[in-house]
């Protein structure tokens, strides 16, 4: 019974391990807003996602990481705020986040993306799109891999916000942001307590069936 229980531990360790790679990405960005037939209005953004490795592009060098926790995409702007989030319907929210390497050949800069799309979010209404940010290849302000960091960038022609609206799935609207300040923290989702714990655990446990077996 004991080494069934231990058993069970170590297989159980490295699949709660796996979380780990679980990173929160977090877009905040202020800037211009602009909306089909009306003037642009400042707007601020708060874009939060969990997400774990998906694919490196073994050509291209790609890094991309797509979705895994929860998500949360809020639009402040004319006194109003919009906010997307897979809390509306699970299971039919995706979000991603991508770094992709300049190339010398193509002529292109680092980029960075941040993307979502919620089809069915409220009274068969959703929205898809994403915040990127581009700099000359080899100016990128970070770390151009999904590692802990943070940064703000304040050139107004590094970045830009797109927002499509869907209705029945189908694109109905599209709004464009310009973006005067951008920020990207990368962080580690907190371990759970029961991870903290389960190393010392397994630990005591092992100890006390050793006794157990020695002879008196």
């Amino acid at each position: 019974m004991f080494a069934r229980f231990v058993c069970t531990l170590l297989v159980a360790f490295p699949l709660l391990a796996g979380a780990a790679d679980t990173l929160v990405v977090n877009s905040r960005a202020t800037g211009t807003l602009y909306l089909p037939g009306s003037p642009g209005v400042a707007y601020s953004l708060d874009f939060a996602s969990e997400l774990r490795p998906a694919s490196v592009g073994r050509q291209s060098g790609d890094i991309v990481f797509s979705e895994y926790g929860p998500a949360t995409f809020t639009l402040s702007y004319n006194g109003r705020t919009e906010v997307w989030s897979d809390a509306w319907d699970p299971g039919m929210g995706q979000t991603s986040g991508r770094m992709s390497p300049g190339s010398p050949i193509l002529n292109t800069g680092d980029t960075f993306s941040h993307d979502f799309r919620f089809m069915f979010t409220r009274d068969n209404y959703g929205a898809e799109g994403g915040i990127s940010l581009s700099t000359p290849r080899g100016l990128f302000p970070g770390s151009l891999d999904f590692v802990p960091q943070a940064f703000t960038v304040t050139d107004p022609d590094r970045a830009s916000l797109i927002i499509n609206m869907l209705m029945g799935g189908e694109r109905i609207a599209q709004w464009y942001g310009t973006v005067d300040s951008f920020s990207l923290s990368i962080s580690p989702v907190p371990e759970p307590r029961a991870m903290q714990v389960l190393p010392v655990g397994l630990a005591v446990l092992l100890a006390a069936g050793w006794r157990r077996r020695m002879p008196a």
